[in-house]
């Protein structure tokens, strides 16, 4: 499931942003995370054992944030990030074989267990506010990466009023008209021409390809 799916944008965005208004403030954080895995699972119906993995590195970063915060030292710190490279370096380079957002979760966790390490910030001790975290699925998929001081103070509690809803809104209509509207239709024409062969277009077309390429990955991503 994608941002620009029917699926996405008529059935599971509006139950879940609905149910979230409604849950009480202490479950709203449970919510996003059992929304999150939610969506990770659909994404991965033919691959159920993605849904698994990715649970695994949840749990896995979870308690290794918890120990590190607790042990403080290079060699708890460097198993934790060794054992997420290990972790996509396998399935990537070995198996060949890539989860959807693998590569984002997982440097996501890097991050946060380099900035409890670091003392930057405490571990986080709940489950829930950390899978919050590492799982939200705005991010999921296609990051960015997010840094956990930045959001820290917002998973343990945060305001939610019309004029955010309204910006939120703006900002997902704009980014769904970039997707759908300018990436999907200037991608056509790189799509076209990688059908046509290299060898046989002319350097005019060939730079018009290559503009349409990076145009395409620009609004994909902006």
């Amino acid at each position: 499931m994608v941002f620009s799916s029917l699926e996405f944008i008529f059935i599971f965005f509006p139950i879940f942003i609905v149910t979230y208004y409604m849950m009480p403030a202490r479950m709203k954080n449970l919510w996003l995370l059992a929304g999150s895995i939610l969506f990770y699972t659909f994404g991965s119906l033919q691959k159920p054992e993605h849904v698994v993995l990715f649970v695994l590195s949840l749990v896995f970063n979870y308690l290794a944030g918890v120990l590190l915060d607790r042990y403080p030292g290079r060699i708890l710190f460097l198993f934790g990030i060794g054992v997420n490279l290990l972790y996509l370096g396998c399935f990537k380079y070995w198996l060949h074989v890539l989860p959807i957002g693998f590569g984002f979760y997982t440097f996501q966790a890097i991050s946060y267990l380099c900035d409890v390490g670091q003392r930057k910030c405490k571990a986080d001790r709940s489950f829930i506010n950390f899978g919050t975290y590492l799982s939200m699925f705005p991010q999921l998929i296609a990051g960015p990466i997010v840094k956990y001081p930045d959001i820290r103070e917002q998973l343990l509690s945060r305001k939610h009023n019309l004029e955010n809803v309204v910006h939120g809104l703006q900002y997902f209509v704009l980014g769904l008209g970039s997707k759908v509207i300018l990436a999907n239709r200037i991608g056509v024409l790189w799509t076209q021409l990688s059908a046509i062969g290299y060898e046989s277009i002319s350097t005019p077309l060939a730079w018009m390809g290559l503009i349409a390429f990076s145009l395409q990955i620009y609004f994909d991503f902006s």
